[in-house]
């Protein structure tokens, strides 16, 4: 009896500790704040390079669409050059899930339902829980004219980054999914790939050239493998400068 009370009070202390890491791990990180508005501005040009042609306010007169647009680029804009930034954020966010949500799903448009557009409103709303606004903003401007006027330091461009933890943990479930949804005979074989290289190379009878097929296949095993590999390796600090690399490439 005795030691099944000793074991259950150390599975509850090693429970509790890695509790403990989680939390410092995610909700109580802080750090430079600068990775968060970098994000933030690449989000807003993201997002206008997929919306910016159908979101100008020239191709609807109804009173609420016309509305809805100015609201879009109003919030966007400000989410870009980091002005009332968190607000801003939030509204571009509620902005982009109204495309994919009303727009896509509700009123059934296909061309708004793709996944792509609910990673651009998942991630704004994920960079909308950080303070962006410290760096490479508007707002950090007027706070430093302002501090300097008064003979006031100016702020630590420092804060709560849990927002940044979300989106590492939306990334490592893309590539994890990515993994998963490539783990079949089709793409492992290497015929998506030969598809994809037909659809956008046309004209060229690629199978005359020797091992065509082979690279194919070749390419499509380790595809699937690195993404398996950078779901869960990004999160090691001693794989980033290696995996990052090859993430990108």
């Amino acid at each position: 009896m005795a030691g099944e009370c000793n074991t259950a009070i150390f599975l509850s202390h090693s429970a509790m500790q890695h509790l403990r890491k989680v939390i410092t791990w995610g909700i109580d990180y802080e750090g430079s704040t600068r990775s968060a508005a970098l994000i933030r501005i690449g989000l807003a040009f993201l997002i206008w390079s997929r919306f910016g042609y159908v979101m100008l306010p020239l191709h609807d007169l109804h009173v609420g669409d016309m509305l809805f647009k100015v609201l879009f680029w109003t919030a966007s804009l400000f989410m870009a050059v980091g002005f009332m930034t968190q607000g801003a954020c939030l509204v571009t966010a509620i902005s982009v899930g109204v495309i994919y949500f009303y727009y896509g799903h509700f009123e059934g448009d296909s061309l708004y339902t793709a996944h792509h557009i609910y990673l651009l409103f998942i991630a704004t709303v994920f960079i909308s829980l950080t303070p962006s606004h410290r760096s490479y903003s508007l707002d950090r401007w007027v706070t430093l004219k302002r501090r300097t006027r008064i003979g006031q330091t100016p702020p630590q461009e420092k804060g709560n980054l849990f927002g940044l933890r979300l989106l590492a943990l939306q990334v490592a479930a893309i590539y994890i999914w990515g993994a998963l949804n490539k783990a079949n005979p089709v793409f492992l074989s290497g015929e998506r790939l030969q598809h994809y290289i037909y659809y956008y190379y046309p004209g060229i009878d690629f199978s005359q050239y020797a091992g065509f097929e082979f690279l194919c296949l070749i390419a499509a095993c380790i595809t699937c493998a690195l993404e398996g590999i950078l779901g869960v390796g990004l999160f090691f600090n001693r794989l980033l400068r290696w995996l990052i690399p090859l993430g990108i490439a």
